[in-house]
């Protein structure tokens, strides 16, 4: 079991380079959801990426 400098448990040993695009971060707002706003402002209203 590796450990970093504040303790915490390394599980790839500190060598993963993965990244992550921000999709990954936000779920998408459901469409339910977004209809029950007025038109003018529904296109601007779902997460980035989605």
């Amino acid at each position: 079991m590796d450990l970093n400098s504040d303790g915490y448990i390394e599980p790839y040993g500190g060598t993963s380079n993965r990244t992550f695009a921000n999709k990954n971060y936000l779920s998408p707002v459901p469409t339910g959801q977004i209809a029950l706003y007025p038109k003018d402002i529904q296109d601007g209203m779902q997460n980035p990426d989605w």
